[in-house]
């Protein structure tokens, strides 16, 4: 409260008008340093985070609307939207130059992401899915994410479902980090 300048009371009533409107939710509680009451900490709803559905329809639009072969598997097809994404970040430069691009675009999009370096390579975590409404019905979608990464950063990416880490201090949806027992760099 003090951080935003205002009484525990006014924070308390706007996180309760947020509660009721569903847009933050209570995740757990804390106990506080001391004598008193454990802290409730809130977190952002699931259905409030954002999602990036005018351009994965702009994408697939396009991609119909050029055609392409019908015998497509639902993944080569997502492979070639990754594709046409990576193209739109445009990335540039060192490795380090093209990650930081990548990350200001996907979170441009709605993926909250961010990377780290680690032993074998770059390693990028997404805290959100744009798609996430959709990933049930299209489990394919993940592919379509995992090539714009390969393509912008030249490497082959693997993606990593492992969610929620207690040891992390950022809970993340989905990890990508280089596939191991395959080249390091691609050439296109």
């Amino acid at each position: 409260a003090s951080i935003l300048g205002m009484t525990k009371a006014n924070v308390q009533y706007h996180l309760q008008k947020m509660v009721h409107q569903k847009l933050v939710e209570a995740a757990s509680r804390k106990h506080s340093e001391g004598r008193g009451r454990p802290v409730k900490l809130y977190r952002l709803r699931r259905e409030a985070l954002e999602n990036d559905y005018p351009a994965l329809c702009d994408l697939i639009l396009e991609s119909l609307l050029a055609g392409g072969p019908p015998q497509q598997t639902s993944e080569q097809k997502m492979a070639v939207l990754g594709e046409q994404m990576a193209k739109r970040v445009g990335a540039m430069g060192s490795m380090i130059q093209r990650l930081n691009q990548l990350v200001h675009f996907l979170n441009r999009h709605g993926y909250q992401a961010n990377w780290e370096a680690h032993q074998h390579g770059p390693v990028i975590f997404f805290r959100n899915c744009p798609y996430a409404a959709l990933q049930q019905k299209f489990p394919c979608l993940c592919v379509m994410d995992g090539e714009m990464l390969r393509r912008t950063l030249l490497l082959w990416m693997r993606p990593d479902r492992t969610g929620d880490n207690p040891a992390r201090k950022q809970p993340f949806l989905c990890r990508f980090s280089v596939e191991s027992g395959t080249p390091e760099k691609l050439t296109g």
